[in-house]
């Protein structure tokens, strides 16, 4: 379960663009930054979200 977990907060990191290794390391390693990025893939998936605001609601 954490595998695939982690296997699809990757594939959201990289389709935000999200590619330096510390900041992926941060996120990959806190339940609650784990929650947030799923969160916010999901508004923006469901247009809750605009798509230029992706990096100042995520930070």
């Amino acid at each position: 379960m954490k595998d695939a977990r982690a296997f699809a907060a990757r594939q959201h990191l990289d389709a935000l663009g999200i590619t330096q290794p510390q900041l992926e390391d941060t996120i990959l390693g806190d339940a609650q930054h784990l929650d947030q990025l799923f969160n916010f893939t999901y508004q923006l998936r469901t247009d809750k979200v605009k798509a230029t605001k992706i990096l100042e609601d995520f930070f």
